[in-house]
This record gives C-alpha cells, sequence and structure tokens, in this order.
C-alpha cells in the first residue's frame, strides 16, 4: 500500500464513518477500484482508531459529565434504579451499555461469517443500496419530544441490535442506529449524540478482536497505516460536525439519493 492509497483510504473511512454512508462499503469498494488486497481488516480497524478520537474530541464534555456522574453514583449512598433514571449523563451511560450488549454478541458470534463478504463489492453495493432505503425512511419524520431520560433500556437494547448488523458490508452504522433511534421517539440531537456514544465501545471491541492482525503487520505498512490514521482523523472529524447538523435540521434521507445510485452502479457494472 503506497502513502497515496493509505491518504485515500484514510480519507474514505474518515468522511464515511460518520456520514451515514457506511464507511466498510465504500473502503471495500475503494480497495477495489485502486487494485488493493480486499483482506485489509488491519487497516479498517486503526482508520477506525482514528474516526473513533474524533468521536472522543466532538463529545469530550458528555463523556467527561458521564464520567462525573458515574464517580458521583458509586460514591453516593443511594444506588437505586430512579437514582439512574434522574441524572442524563448518568442514564446515558447505560443506555450505551446497553446498546453494546447485542453489539458486542453479534460481533463475536458472526466475525467470521462476515469476514469473507468484504472481499464482494456485488453485496456492499447491495447494501449501500439497503441503507439508502432505511434513510428514507426519516424523510419528513417530525422531531419528537423524547429525550434520553425518556428513552428505556429495551429500546436501547433494539437499537444496539441494529448497530450490530452493521457488521455487514455497506450497513451503515451511523445511518441505521440514528433512524432507528428516531423512529422509536428519540429526538434528532439525541438519537445523534446516543449513536456516536455506542461507536465507542464498539470500535473498542473490533480493535481487541484484531490486535494480533496489526501486531503481525510488516515494517514497510507502518508509515501508510500512520497516514491513513492521521487522514481519517482529520476527515473524521469535519464529517461529525457536519452530519450532527444534518441530524438537527432532519435532512439525513438526503443522504439516499446519493447510497442508491452508487449501490446500484456497483451492483450492474463491479464483479
Amino acid at each position: 500500500m503506497s502513502f497515496l492509497e493509505a491518504l485515500c483510504l484514510g480519507f474514505i473511512q474518515g468522511l464515511t464513518e460518520f456520514l451515514p454512508v457506511s464507511s466498510s462499503g465504500h473502503l471495500v469498494l475503494g480497495r477495489h477500484v485502486l487494485g488493493l488486497d480486499a483482506s485489509g481488516l488491519a487497516f479498517d480497524v486503526v482508520v477506525h482508531v482514528a474516526t473513533l478520537i474524533a468521536t472522543l474530541l466532538y463529545y469530550r464534555h458528555t463523556i467527561r459529565d458521564m464520567g462525573s456522574a458515574s464517580i458521583v453514583f458509586l460514591r453516593g449512598s443511594d444506588k437505586s434504579f430512579a437514582t439512574l433514571r434522574a441524572n442524563e449523563s448518568l442514564w446515558l451511560l447505560v443506555l450505551v451499555g446497553a446498546a453494546s450488549v447485542p453489539t458486542g454478541l453479534i460481533g463475536l458470534t458472526c466475525k467470521e461469517l462476515v469476514e469473507p463478504l468484504f472481499a464482494s463489492p456485488k453485496i456492499s453495493s447491495a447494501m449501500l443500496v439497503l441503507t439508502g432505503c432505511v434513510l428514507l425512511t426519516s424523510l419528513k419524520k417530525p422531531d419528537q419530544e423524547k429525550g434520553l431520560l425518556a428513552f428505556g433500556l429495551r429500546a436501547a437494547f433494539l437499537v444496539g441490535v441494529v448497530q450490530g448488523l452493521a457488521i455487514l458490508p455497506g450497513i451503515s452504522r451511523s445511518g441505521s442506529t440514528i433512524v432507528c433511534a428516531l423512529l422509536l421517539g428519540l429526538n434528532r440531537e439525541s438519537a445523534a449524540r446516543l449513536s456516536f456514544l455506542m461507536a465507542i465501545p464498539a470500535i473498542l471491541g473490533a480493535l481487541l478482536l484484531e490486535l494480533r492482525a496489526i501486531s503481525l503487520l510488516e515494517t514497510e505498512l507502518v508509515l501508510p497505516m500512520m497516514v491513513g490514521f492521521a487522514s481519517a482523523l482529520c476527515t473524521g472529524l469535519l464529517a461529525l460536525v457536519f452530519l450532527v447538523h444534518i441530524v438537527k435540521r432532519g435532512k439525513l434521507f438526503a443522504f439516499s439519493f446519493y447510497l442508491i445510485p452508487v449501490g446500484v452502479f456497483g451492483l450492474l457494472w463491479l464483479p
């Protein structure tokens, strides 16, 4: 992998990780267009870590509040469920934890089954079309009044299941989870916040699963991966800022007008 190829793939990852267009699907198509080995999951994990850092930077105040609320709760004498539901930062942490359970189970049990699919541009293309159709369901959906404190554990678990299904190349993690949260009644800002914070344990889990692959990297691939990492971090942070703005305006469905034609193109012209 050359520096230019790593730069391009890092740019694709950073841009598409947060925009609801599926980073995995675009990486599959990008590798195919560039003529690279389609099995480079270690590179995928490295650039995913870059977008994880972008998430931590963007939501640093929310994460700080979650941590502070957790410390106060653990030190306090009242550790009832009602106390958890009374603090939004604390309840958000609980929701992220509940959503991470099904995501982790799906990732662990389906990893080996899904990995061969990353070699198929047609499967990724079909999933891009499906993602576009999912985003269309948010068309003209009014903003809800329900905030995080009104969002239950069952709903969070369901969003976690949807996040787990995004292990398939071409299924947008951010797009599918935000739409799922919106359909379950969560308001736009809270849906975006929950979706991106849910990504933190999911990406960390993927990193742990691929640590061996990363540790066995050849020396000449280290620098290209660093280039891809830096590219993904910069573009990812910009894309996150942009998407949160789009979600708040209720324009998430607009990305379907890009996804569906790209997916159809891949189905018709890629092997």
